[in-house]
């Protein structure tokens, strides 16, 4: 497995809490989770991008722009890696159109949140984008059939593993 090839990953990580110790110790644990989901699918991460403050209009956001600048000059098709939609924004379209840049950059979304990716969609994106639930229920699924399958070879048996 010494060559096997790896596939690339960027980390965004993003808090508005105002005090400034609690959004330091926040940042760290969003970037250690998404490490620990980027080692469960296999990625190496070349980059992580954090920042603080306000998420409503993430495409005006400094990390955000970076982000894309960064997808847009590499020939690489990345997985983005953040705790869920809302470490970009809690605005609808502002998350939307971010999609739609992401997607003609080739990049993909993986939340490492299951349970606040479900809430988001719940919250802002239930009435007309089945396409992202698609993807976090992908992601949800994908991640039970790697954990099952790890837990079979472990007792003995054998599972594929598909990312």
């Amino acid at each position: 497995m010494e060559n096997e090839i790896k596939r690339s990953a960027v980390i965004y990580c993003r808090a508005g809490i105002k005090d400034p110790l609690r959004n330091a110790e926040y940042l760290k644990a969003q970037e250690k989770w998404a490490r620990e989901y980027a080692e469960e699918l296999g990625c190496e991460v070349e980059k992580v991008f954090i920042e603080s403050g306000s998420a409503f209009n993430c495409l005006e956001n400094p990390g955000v722009k970076d982000l894309l600048s960064y997808l847009k000059d590499s020939e690489k098709k990345y997985y983005i890696i953040a705790g869920s939609a809302k470490r970009f924004t809690k605005d609808r379209d502002s998350f939307l159109n971010l999609l739609d840049k992401l997607k003609e950059l080739g990049a993909v979304i993986n939340f490492t949140d299951v349970d606040d990716a479900l809430d988001t969609i719940e919250k802002l994106f239930v009435h007309n984008s089945r396409s992202i639930f698609d993807m976090v229920l992908k992601t949800y699924w994908r991640r039970e059939y790697k954990r099952n399958s790890e837990e079979e070879i472990k007792a003995g048996g054998s599972a594929v593993i598909i990312n």
